[in-house]
């Protein structure tokens, strides 16, 4: 059966490396991740961030454009189960692994992805790029119009104001200054209360005026003011890079995908080798399951056939709840009856020496119950110590002389004599039939080796159920 299962094993595995598997090709490609500021200086890597850059090699709006631009009936669904990407130990290098039932189709896959996964950081950065000069421009833009219409408002204050505005005050201050002199060498009530509202004129006008200059010096600060900040916008903007200037990856491809020579599944020699086991292992299996489950009739017929002796009895395994049902020991019984007038008996076991106990007190018990006064020489299992036609006899040395004496005696008095022997090289041809209990779990090759080195040959077996 052994042969057989791995046979058919391998048959499965020829069927389906030859009719049902796939091929799957694996084309790599390697790339490196070196970012770099502004000024083209490489700048530090977390591992976080290799971990991003591999997500987004495997993510799906990236997968679905390069199904898209592929064009081959290839969906974004079967790119992701294609697509693997690891990061190489202690470097920045990230090894993109694409699978497809074609070479072909698995290095361009490849490429195609590289290349996508390039071009993303392309346009991101592109769109970076103009994001920051149009908000630089809308900037210079704000501050120019904001320096327009403070320019503007200065112009016209200027213009209001003529050419003397900076050195009224003065002038009004000394005008006040004379009043107040004036007023000071005046003892005339009219006179005084007349210098002074035209004093009081000309400190209102003066006020007003200072207030104006004040003014036009705080309108003249903000110009200044903007015009710096629009000078140094106008410089940043400059300063920003040329929308003609190319972009730089932060990644870039160290060996593209080259169409694999040979697909990595399926590799007969492993499928092969996997089978075999498997077959093996089941083969071993079933012919355990077989022999644990063989009907009786089936072992027993295969143990006859083998050893050329007949199977007198079968103890089924010990119950260990309930009496169970009893064997069939008609055939034992018979067996022992035909072999003379109170014959004796030899009861061996073919591995285990407790073996040989409970097959003679399954004897015993069958011969009491047939009327028989049984004698047994040694242990036997089972047995009434009570039952007046079975007698227990402690198994002694005896020399040849005592022995041959013993036996005559045990053959006057008893109807069948029975003796318990450790093991079969043991049971001497003085017997008139000798008995092998053997372990149904027992390889036949064991038992029949066993049979061939008896020193009396056996005349029957009794099998024992050995899984109790």
């Amino acid at each position: 059966m052994l042969v057989l299962t791995v046979a058919a094993g391998l048959a499965a595995a020829a069927a389906y490396l030859f009719a049902f598997a796939t091929p799957v090709h694996e084309a790599r490609v390697a790339l490196e991740y070196d970012p770099r500021d502004t000024a083209g200086v490489p700048r530090p890597v977390a591992g976080e961030e290799l971990n991003a850059q591999a997500a987004l090699l495997s993510a799906r709006p990236l997968l679905a454009r390069v199904a898209a631009a592929a064009g081959t009936g290839v969906t974004a669904d079967d790119l992701s189960d294609w697509v693997f990407v690891r990061q190489a130990p202690l470097s920045r290098i990230l090894w993109v692994s694409l699978r497809a039932p074609d070479a072909d189709q698995a290095a361009r896959l490849g490429n195609a992805l590289a290349a996508a996964y390039l071009d993303a950081q392309v346009r991101r950065k592109r769109a970076e790029r103009d994001d920051v000069r149009a908000r630089q421009t809308g900037r210079v833009r704000e501050l120019s119009e904001k320096l327009d219409r403070a320019e503007t408002a200065l112009a016209e204050r200027r213009l209001a104001a003529g050419p003397g505005a900076t050195q009224l005050p003065v002038v009004l201050r000394q005008r006040i200054r004379a009043l107040d002199r004036q007023l000071a060498g005046t003892r005339e009530a009219a006179r005084r209360e007349a210098i002074a509202r035209r004093r009081a004129r000309l400190e209102a006008q003066a006020d007003r005026l200072l207030a104006d200059h004040l003014a036009h010096r705080a309108l003249a600060a903000e110009v200044e003011t903007l015009r710096t900040a629009h000078a140094r916008a106008a410089t940043a903007l400059r300063d920003l890079p040329s929308p003609s200037v190319p972009l730089r990856t932060d990644a870039r491809v160290l060996s593209p995908a080259t169409p694999p020579a040979a697909p990595i599944w399926p590799r007969p020699g492993f499928v092969f080798a996997l089978s075999a086991l498997l077959s093996a292992s089941l083969g071993v299996l079933l012919a355990l399951l077989r022999d644990r489950c063989a009907p009786p009739e089936a072992a027993a017929r295969t143990l006859e056939r083998a050893t050329g002796l007949p199977v007198l009895a079968e103890l089924p395994r010990a119950r260990r709840f309930g009496p169970g049902v009893p064997p069939d020991l008609t055939a034992l019984v018979t067996h022992v009856l035909t072999a003379g007038p109170s014959p004796v008996l030899a009861v061996a076991a073919c591995t285990r020496p407790e073996d040989a106990a409970r097959a003679a007190g399954a004897v015993a018990r069958a011969l009491s119950d047939s009327g028989r006064d049984v004698l047994v020489s040694g242990d036997a299992a089972g047995t009434n110590a009570g039952d007046d036609l079975v007698t227990l006899s402690p198994r002694r040395p005896r020399t040849p002389e005592e022995e041959a004496a013993w036996r005559a005696d045990a053959r006057g008095r008893h109807d069948v004599v029975l003796v318990v022997e450790p093991s079969p090289l043991a049971a001497g041809r003085e017997s008139d039939r000798t008995l092998l209990a053997v372990r149904r779990a027992t390889p036949v090759q064991e038992i029949v080796a066993t049979v061939a080195a008896a020193r009396a040959a056996p005349s029957g077996l009794i099998v024992i159920d050995g899984r109790d």
